[in-house]
């Protein structure tokens, strides 16, 4: 496996998107601005992407397989962040609380090839290495749980970035070809008081097909 890492500034506090690629292979309220420009791909003007349609508060997002709930104060971002491999999606609260603004980045890691046969033990492994090489401290699991009926794996450790702390807790899982993250970064004084919401848009979470039905596809458990 090939390790990705994205710096992005949000709220004041550098941040980053932890992304294990295989190698060859709006809300209510008034949206934040966005994390960081576009970044283009193959030299050139980068392809329109899909995007998802937002009713009140219920994201549906057929081009990557998704519907879900955004949580209440919460402000959904399709694409914030594009690389070559993936783009993903943030969920970002408006404050600024002792300089983070807490966030979940949605991604979808797309395996090809060989990197199909990544199991659920791989894919933490590897996230785990790659959080400690760069400097998280506190390294632990939280409970198993689910997400659309997947086995979720969640990874939690603390960092210091730009001379602020925060919490980040990764929510893992695999289903189909894809390697599935829910990062949640936020102050340390907010990860239990905001866990509900995480928990919430986790549980609202559901697979779809691209003509917007369920898709329950195969997970995988290990």
């Amino acid at each position: 496996m090939m390790f990705l890492g994205r710096t992005v500034l949000l709220g004041g506090v550098i941040l980053t998107i932890l992304g294990a690629v295989a190698c060859g292979s709006g809300s209510g309220g008034n949206p934040s601005p966005s994390p960081a420009g576009e970044t283009p791909v193959s030299g050139g003007t980068p392809a329109p992407l899909p995007m998802p349609t937002v009713t009140g508060d219920v994201i549906n997002y057929p081009a990557k397989g998704y519907r879900a709930r955004i949580p209440s104060g919460w402000n959904f971002q399709p694409n914030a962040v594009r690389a070559e491999e993936f783009a993903p999606d943030y969920l970002i609260r408006p404050e600024t609380v002792d300089g983070v603004q807490a966030n979940i980045i949605i991604t979808c890691e797309q395996l090809v090839g060989e990197a199909r046969q990544l199991t659920l033990d791989q894919f933490v492994e590897n996230k785990t290495t790659r959080a400690i090489r760069l400097g998280a401290t506190d390294v632990a699991e939280r409970p198993a749980t689910t997400v659309g009926g997947a086995p979720v794996r969640v990874l939690q450790y603390s960092r210091v970035l730009n001379n602020t702390p925060i919490v980040r807790r990764d929510m893992l899982f695999l289903h189909d070809d894809c390697a599935w993250q829910f990062a949640y970064t936020v102050s340390p004084g907010l990860a239990d008081s905001l866990q509900s919401d995480v928990d919430a848009f986790a549980s609202s979470f559901e697979f779809i097909d691209r003509n917007g039905q369920g898709a329950p596809g195969a997970s995988r458990h290990r």
